[in-house]
């Protein structure tokens, strides 16, 4: 799913954009829930938040959601934060 998205984000989010991406992963973990679907691996990684801070050498701020992480990183450019988080999750 996560290829298909980040191949051709508009089809799924309208456009290219990091908010809008944890807007459709939020409703999506949420539907799975609520239908006891379960992922192998997990939906998020645990430690993800974590492993976010240390690719991207910033302290922790837990208040944070990842996604404002990388936004800042991206000076709240919603198109080169979506493909950041893109090529965080291919390393």
């Amino acid at each position: 799913m996560m290829s298909q998205i980040h191949s051709l984000p508009e089809i799924y989010l309208s456009k290219k954009s990091l908010s809008l991406l944890m807007i459709y992963l939020s409703g999506f973990d949420d539907a799975r829930g609520r239908f006891g679907i379960e992922f192998e691996d997990g939906f998020y990684p645990n430690g993800l938040l974590k492993w976010i801070i240390s690719q991207l050498k910033v302290e922790d701020k837990p208040s944070l959601h990842f996604s404002n992480l990388i936004l800042e990183e991206c000076n709240n450019d919603e198109e080169k934060a979506f493909d950041l988080f893109f090529a965080l999750l291919e390393e």
